[in-house]
């Protein structure tokens, strides 16, 4: 059996120990490089995590406004589907319901005369006039001057000179009231002066010639033209 010599023994040794302190070595600087990695890593301040939080709360609040804008935008096309196709016909019928004026056409009473052939009730057409000074095409007061004229001869219950009519004019706008009982011959003088904002009315007027030296016979009728006492009743 050979034995190794003393020369060998002490190589050997240091060969370990070399070893040894190589790996320990190497362990130290792995650890040194961690370390390093470690420090030379940046860290997150906190203002950087606050605008991290701040963007994703702004992120999901564009998504729920945009989520409920999506949900009204969906109802309101359900509701044009419902009132359009679903229900269009009838809100179609109800619209021409309302638009259209059913109006019974104008029957004018018989007149009524007495054994001489006296008239004591007959039906007349009458205008009521009405003025609208915001649409004048004429000043105030050529407007009333040549008004007056016209209504001088109209038979009225109260002749309107043209201060009159100017100081009514001056009362407002539109929509004023000027005479009642205006007859067709008048009527049509007015509509010959061209003016805009004068506006004649036709409605039915029940006439009585004699006044009221048969009043309490004859009778007489109501606005609507129905008999509300004698034989007009």
């Amino acid at each position: 059996m050979n034995y190794p010599s003393n020369s060998q023994l002490p190589r050997r040794s240091f060969n370990r120990k070399q070893r040894e302190k190589s790996r320990s070595h190497l362990k130290n600087q792995k650890l040194q490089d961690e370390a390093d990695a470690v420090k030379n890593t940046p860290k997150r301040s906190p203002s950087t995590a606050s605008q991290e939080n701040y963007e994703k709360c702004r992120t999901s609040r564009l998504y729920q406004v945009w989520i409920l804008l999506m949900l009204g935008l969906l109802g309101l096309i359900i509701n044009l589907f419902r009132l359009q196709v679903v229900q269009g016909k009838a809100l179609q019928k109800i619209a021409q319901q309302q638009q259209t004026v059913q109006s019974n056409p104008f029957i004018p009473r018989r007149p009524i005369v007495d054994r001489n052939g006296n008239v004591l009730a007959i039906d007349k057409v009458a205008y009521t006039l009405y003025a609208h000074p915001k649409i004048f095409n004429r000043s105030k007061q050529e407007v009333a001057y040549q008004l007056s004229t016209v209504l001088e001869g109209a038979n009225l219950e109260k002749t309107l000179t043209s201060n009159d009519l100017l100081q009514i004019f001056n009362q407002r706008e539109t929509g004023i009231k000027i005479a009642d009982l205006i007859s067709q011959e008048s009527a049509n003088k007015i509509t010959d002066l061209y003016i805009d904002g004068l506006e004649l009315i036709q409605h039915p007027q029940r006439l009585y010639p004699q006044k009221e030296l048969v009043a309490e016979v004859v009778g007489y009728v109501d606005g609507e033209s129905k008999g509300q006492a004698g034989i007009e009743y």
